[in-house]
């Protein structure tokens, strides 16, 4: 239930016990008195009313009489015959909410009359009754119970779930880990993000330093093997072919390591939006630029590459260079894991519904159905089957989402791997 039904409730349901405390009061303890009250109220108006029909009795003059009680003493006079024919009507004016009214009868000119006296009762009159008073008390106490009683609700349902989410902002810091909560509402869903928030970023976190930790060891591996040649070289006297094999030793080891950064910059590189110059180019376009820069090529190390294009006119908003690495990390991933003679890789595009599939399938050593999910984990690597390490599909993955589409893994009828991915086309 979201927060402003919640909220709707709360307020509706504190009117309505509001409504029922001061009802009940009413007919248990005051009715009574309010109506004792009123009976006297009524007795001084017919007193009053008998007083005035005696003044008017047998007097001509009795106009001016009722239009001076009218002004003095806030009276709307009625004066009728036994036939309800009226005579005379005081002006009317506002009639409060509650009023009282008294009818004597009068003696004019030897003719029996009715006297009709209307006194509106004053705001002062009405809140000087000892039960009305008694009312107004009872009132202000049920508010104040009920407003406290809101107030211990609205702290605990609304405001104390907010203190602690604000703690669990601060301990975060502390690296203290927030809980899911089950609520449903708006501060339920707030909290639950945060802590889905914090887990996404524990995750990364990880993430990177597993990144790290494979970067540094990848590098510490042909770095000690340079320090030993250049030490092996500044200790000793060697002849000029141990020479020249340990200077190549360690240019070798020195283009490991440069591929190494390169290969971590290009996947920092993939993270972020800004470093994409996306163009417009078509599906023919693509396909023929993969087939121009790994036709050749494979074939001369015996692998067979095969492209269908079966939406050839269609139109994409890419960065070409970084769809580029993605097929050349796709196709080089292949590459490591042919086990037999007859070597194939497949390139292929269809259409389905606003986007454009690609595939690059092999008949390598394929990969467990359990495992294809996390081959594009940077740095994965899995000793059975296909032994998948480094962060070429992982960036595969990066250039692939900042695009918009999305990408993953089967297997195929060959027992190989087929990577696919999706991106958007761009329509006119």
């Amino acid at each position: 239930m979201s927060m402003r039904r919640r909220f709707i409730i709360i307020i509706a349901s504190a009117i309505a016990l509001n409504i029922i405390l001061l009802f009940g009061y009413f007919s248990i303890f005051v009715s009574d008195s309010f109506f004792s009250d009123f009976s006297v109220l009524q007795s001084r108006v017919d007193n009053k009313t008998y007083e005035i029909a005696q003044d008017i009795s047998n007097n001509l003059d009795y106009r001016s009489i009722l239009d001076g009680y009218s002004e003095k003493e806030y009276f709307i006079f009625r004066l009728e015959d036994l036939n309800g024919k009226v005579f005379f009507e005081s002006k009317l004016r506002g009639i409060e909410f509650l009023y009282i009214t008294s009818v004597k009868p009068v003696k004019l000119n030897n003719e029996i009359y009715l006297l009709r006296a209307t006194k509106p009762l004053l705001e002062n009159e009405v809140l000087g009754l000892p039960s009305v008073k008694n009312m107004f008390y009872v009132e202000l106490m049920i508010i104040l119970i009920i407003t406290l009683a809101l107030s211990l609700v609205l702290y605990f349902r609304f405001v104390r779930p907010i203190e602690n989410l604000q703690r669990n902002i601060v301990n975060y810091q502390g690296c203290n880990k927030a809980e899911r909560t089950r609520r449903a509402d708006e501060i339920g869903k707030l909290q639950n993000s945060f802590v889905a928030l914090t887990e996404n970023l524990e995750e990364e976190r990880q993430k990177q330093n597993r990144i790290i930790a494979s970067i540094s060891h990848d590098i510490k591996t042909p770095l000690t093997s340079v320090m030993g040649y250049a030490e092996r070289l500044k200790k000793g006297k060697f002849t000029a072919e141990r020479v020249e094999r340990y200077v190549d030793n360690i240019y070798l080891k020195s283009l490991v390591i440069k591929d190494l950064i390169e290969e971590f910059d290009d996947y920092l590189s993939c993270n972020l939006r800004r470093s994409f110059k996306k163009q417009e180019i078509t599906v023919n376009e693509i396909m023929k630029a993969i087939l121009m820069d790994y036709d050749d090529e494979l074939s001369h190390i015996g692998v067979k590459l095969e492209v269908e294009n079966h939406c050839p006119g269609l139109s994409l908003q890419v960065d070409i260079s970084k769809l580029r690495r993605v097929f050349g990390n796709i196709i080089g991933n292949s590459l490591k894991h042919f086990s037999g003679e007859a070597k194939r890789i497949f390139v292929g595009c269809r259409q389905e519904k606003n986007t454009v599939i690609f595939s690059v399938a092999d008949n390598g050593t394929g990969v467990e159905k359990n495992l294809m999910s996390q081959i594009f984990e940077p740095l994965y690597t899995s000793d059975a089957g296909r032994s998948v390490a480094g962060l070429g599909l992982a960036i595969c993955k990066e250039i692939i989402n900042t695009h918009g589409g999305d990408i993953w893994a089967e297997s195929n009828q060959f027992g190989g791997l087929t990577v696919r991915f999706s991106l958007p086309i761009c329509f006119h």
